[in-house]
């Protein structure tokens, strides 16, 4: 492998593994009513002045960033033509984002994606850890879709309560008990009830990287390495330790700028 194939290499896994988790907070907040992330109003505010939306517009050139790495290895990333061709939509026959958003979850649980927009038959997302007893504002929705008013960021979700340290408990988004993952998504929920996200993945030498910044809802989105393979609770605790003290960090860096 040449040294330009190798750095494109990196950039594209960095690229994929903070893409998916933004991805799907952003299609969340479309299927909640949230306008932008498919640019269907985008003739009608080209300066985004009344529907600004930062991250939206960071997935989508993420997503074009991706696609032209994969490009250039002759590879397709099926999760960032999705978007890119949902965004290519036009026409009275087209849904509504939130609806647009909506059809793109719906398509994440399945084992490839539905109807005219299918770009790879063979794509399989990785399983999602659904709770079934969390409560959806919609009777055809699933509850991370459907978020009831007031519910914290991944609502819906599995919360693992026997894998807590020090009052800090894991919550899975990728459901690595259904299968074996060596990366995916999780959340941490913090000793007074909030909320930060994960996406993990297992390697030789753990880190701890931003992926998105403090903000009200969340204490950020963090990039982790586990050095422990994700498939057992016990193991999935001991790499919650390894992380404790950077998540303690910015959870108190989150408690005195939003909630002194």
């Amino acid at each position: 492998m040449t040294r330009a194939s190798k750095t494109r290499k990196i950039r594209l896994s960095q690229l994929e593994t903070a893409f998916e988790p933004l991805l799907l907070s952003c299609l969340q907040q479309a299927a909640n009513g949230r306008w932008g992330l498919f640019g269907q109003n985008d003739h009608l505010d080209p300066e985004h002045r009344y529907w600004n939306w930062p991250e939206a517009r960071l997935v989508v050139e993420m997503a074009e960033e991706i696609r032209a790495l994969c490009s250039e290895a002759g590879e397709l990333n099926s999760l960032a033509e999705r978007l890119l061709h949902c965004r290519s939509l036009r026409g009275p026959s087209v849904p509504g984002e939130p609806n647009l958003a909506r059809e793109f979850l719906r398509g994440l649980t399945v084992d490839s994606l539905p109807g005219e927009a299918q770009m790879d038959e063979s794509w399989h997302g990785r399983p999602l850890a659904i709770a079934s007893e969390a409560k959806s504002a919609s009777p055809t929705e699933p509850p991370f879709i459907a978020r009831p008013d007031n519910a914290p960021v991944y609502h819906g979700f599995v919360i693992l309560d026997d894998v807590t340290v020090d009052g800090f408990t894991l919550g899975m988004i990728t459901d690595w008990e259904a299968e074996p993952c060596e990366e995916g998504d999780a959340f941490v929920i913090a000793p007074d009830g909030t909320r930060a996200g994960l996406v993990w993945e297992t390697c030789d030498e753990s880190h701890f990287r931003e992926v998105l910044p403090l903000e009200a809802a969340r204490w950020g989105v963090w990039d982790v390495g586990f050095c422990l393979p994700m498939n057992s609770r016990d193991n999935a605790r001991r790499n919650l330790e390894s992380i404790l003290p950077e998540l303690q960090l910015r959870w108190a860096n989150w408690k005195s700028r939003f909630n002194p």
